[in-house]
C-alpha cells in the first residue's frame, strides 16, 4: 500500500533522522535550520496522522439484542485549531 503522502512510519523515520543530524553537531547553522524545518514538517505530519487515527477509533457496543454495532469515538477537534507542532 504505497502513497505519495508519507505514512506515519515514514514520517517518524524522517523525524528520527532529523534528530540524529541535529544532534551530531556536524551541520552549519544554515544546514541546521533547513534540517530543523524538515523535522518540523515531519513532526506535523506525524501529529496529523495520529489525530486521524484517533478519530477513526471506534467503540464496540453491545445492544440489548446482543447485536454488536460500532460508534465513532468523540474527540476534541485539534486539527482545526490551527495549532502548530
Amino acid at each position: 500500500m504505497t502513497s505519495k503522502i508519507a505514512s506515519f512510519e515514514d514520517a517518524l523515520k524522517s523525524l528520527e533522522r532529523t534528530v540524529e543530524k541535529l544532534e551530531s553537531g556536524d551541520l552549519s547553522l544554515e544546514e541546521s535550520l533547513e534540517v530543523f524545518e524538515q523535522g518540523v514538517a515531519s513532526a506535523g505530519r506525524c501529529q496529523q496522522l495520529l489525530n486521524s487515527a484517533a478519530n477513526k477509533v471506534e467503540l464496540l457496543l453491545k445492544e440489548k439484542e446482543g447485536i454488536f454495532r460500532t460508534e465513532q469515538l468523540n474527540q476534541c477537534d485539534t486539527e482545526e485549531s490551527g495549532e502548530d507542532v
